[in-house]
């Protein structure tokens, strides 16, 4: 087959198969130093095709390293199946899979991930799987580049006070977390990205679909595929669209303009990093506005505090993340033996990082367990750390301090009617309602 990066991705790629002293991109269960023999590279096509010819034996021990694995999740199986049938699997010294991360939950339904089958699959049979290698485009692992925030702000600001017109429109009495913060960041993205305003609403329903698929208040288990699926979809049609066009002068340009890896972004790419951000943006935002609308209805003197003197709200705004935090875990796989707070790590477990947790630690934060708008420093890990940092952690940090400027200036009395009530997720640490009395 043909190798799909430039020549330095490959060499990058063989080093890091061979096991040479090369820093990886990602830390996601990477494993170098398992070839010591040939690279067969080709992708799922090309690979169910080579059972039956005549050379193939002379792969013996290789690592068969199969590109864009992401863009073909469901093949995948059905060739593995078959290479194991034809006893091809057993001579691999190992499977490496290019643009590993974006095959995982996002696109296979359930609670089962692309490693997990893979490694059901290889791991009878001692082939260690690698994940996450270089190969064809990379994707950002940095923060945005959103403009100049004093421009953004007034962006923000706008769209804070459209909602909340709508909102005192259809009140006094709301339902807070999907009349007025849910709107927020869909509309947000829409304004940054230059999506047409009549699909806002539509790229919002898939978003709540796609990340609350765990309540059957607010989706169908079945229907989170399906909603990532139509998510990609339109983005795709959208970026072939917009390279029709030409220039705008939004983020989309930025994204489909810039080099990532040394290669600009396909369609299929942006696809991909559209269903993240909008999936990922539109419900940690939410959370972020109506968890912390919640915290100053229950800590009135803090929300009094915030009325009498509102430069304090930035500092609000991280109490809220640390608080708050919108997940409540994510996974990582260790790539070395290692020992945390006593407890033994092996290379290869899966570990989970618990923020709801580390934001508590009581070695790190005084009082814990207090909401205090006030606290200073606030080391909380509600962004992620390292090359797993939130690409929208500016923009996230803009929409809050603007959101609850507005709010406290728009409305002198926020009352709860009832009882919030929080959505079902394993992951998400979110409310699905918080019914309010706006005056």
């Amino acid at each position: 087959g043909s190798f799909g990066g430039t020549d330095a991705q490959w060499q990058r790629t063989v080093q890091l198969l061979r096991g040479a002293p090369v820093a990886p991109l990602r830390g996601d269960g990477l494993r170098p130093g398992i070839a010591r023999g040939p690279l067969l590279v080709t992708n799922l096509t090309v690979a169910t095709h080579l059972i039956g010819t005549p050379w193939l034996p002379s792969f013996r021990g290789a690592v068969l390293v199969l590109e864009d694995v992401g863009e073909e999740p469901y093949r995948i199986d059905r060739m593995l199946t078959q290479w194991r049938s034809a006893g091809l699997l057993q001579q691999l010294a190992g499977v490496a899979c290019g643009r590993f991360s974006w095959a995982k939950d996002d696109i296979l339904p359930g609670d089962f991930s692309m490693d997990e089958v893979l490694e059901e699959r290889l791991g009878d049979l001692g082939i260690p799987l690698v994940l996450n290698l270089p190969l064809g485009h990379g994707q950002p692992n940095r923060a945005l580049p959103l403009g100049p925030i004093a421009e953004l702000d007034g962006r923000v600001r706008e769209v804070v006070r459209r909602i909340f017109d709508h909102a005192d429109q259809s009140g006094p009495d709301v339902e807070f977390v999907h009349d007025v913060c849910a709107h927020l960041p869909s509309q947000i993205l829409g304004e940054i990205m230059g999506l047409p305003a009549e699909d806002w609403p539509a790229i919002h329903a898939m978003a709540e679909r796609n990340s609350g698929s765990q309540d059957p208040d607010v989706s169908d288990g079945q229907e989170r595929g399906s909603a990532s699926i139509e998510m990609a979809m339109y983005a795709m049609q959208f970026a072939a669209d917009r390279r029709a066009s030409g220039p705008q002068g939004d983020l989309t340009d930025v994204l489909l303009g810039e080099e990532f890896d040394g290669h600009l972004m396909t369609d299929i790419d942006f696809a991909r990093f559209f269903v993240q951000l909008v999936t990922a943006g539109n419900d940690t935002t939410r959370t972020m506005l109506s968890s912390g609308t919640l915290a100053l209805l229950d800590h009135p003197d803090q929300l009094a505090a915030l009325r009498a003197d509102p430069s304090g709200i930035p500092r609000a705004v991280e109490e809220i993340l640390r608080w708050a935090n919108p997940l409540h875990y994510f996974r990582r796989t260790a790539m070395v033996d290692t020992e945390l707070g006593g407890q033994a790590i092996s290379a290869g477990d899966k570990v989970a990082m618990i923020y709801t947790a580390a934001n508590r630690d009581p070695a790190v934060f005084e009082d814990p367990h207090r909401f205090d708008t006030t606290r200073d420093p606030n080391p909380h890990l509600s962004f992620g750390i390292a090359t797993h940092f939130c690409l929208g952690v500016h923009l996230a940090r803009l929409e809050g301090r603007v959101f609850f400027e507005e709010m406290l200036r728009r409305w002198p009395s926020i009352e709860r009617t009832g009882e919030a009530t929080r959505q079902r997720s394993n992951l998400n640490n979110s409310l699905k309602s918080l019914p309010v009395h706006l005056s």
